[in-house]
């Protein structure tokens, strides 16, 4: 799951597709109003991924029995148009309409970063705890 923010500023989307194209038409699906916009992106969306190979990079190939080394990425500069709280479902493809890549977004202001244990709250901002600790009580 990718997780994008509101607005007009470009957002980036990085991922390795199952093939390799250029241009792409990339499509998003609103969940809760099942509102589809399509995008054509062309231009320079492929980055090399210059560092050492681990297993995480090796996928075994069974018809020549070697490792296949996945070290090109798919990187996507967009301005999209969400909204807060939204579910979409992306889907890209090739000019010719095969999927190569399938995920899902979520739409989100917030600032999330779980190495500092920042997470979703879907309550933020609606429940104000009181400062005021001098526990004072009125009794009749």
């Amino acid at each position: 799951m990718k997780i994008l923010k509101t607005g007009t500023d470009q957002q980036t989307l990085t991922f390795i597709p199952r093939a390799y194209s250029n241009p792409i038409v990339l499509t998003l699906r609103d969940d809760q109003t099942n509102e589809v916009v399509t995008y054509t992106i062309n231009g320079n969306i492929w980055q090399y991924q210059a560092n050492e190979w681990n297993l995480s990079e090796l996928i075994w190939n069974v018809d020549d029995n070697s490792f296949l080394n996945f070290t090109d990425y798919m990187v996507i500069s967009h301005s999209f148009d969400l909204r807060e709280g939204h579910y979409y479902d992306l889907t890209v493809k090739t000019i010719t309409g095969a999927v190569i890549h399938l995920d899902k977004i979520f739409c989100t202001d917030q600032d999330i970063d779980e190495s500092l244990n920042q997470y979703y709250s879907i309550n933020e901002g609606e429940y104000i705890q009181d400062q005021n600790a001098d526990n004072d009580f009125i009794i009749l």
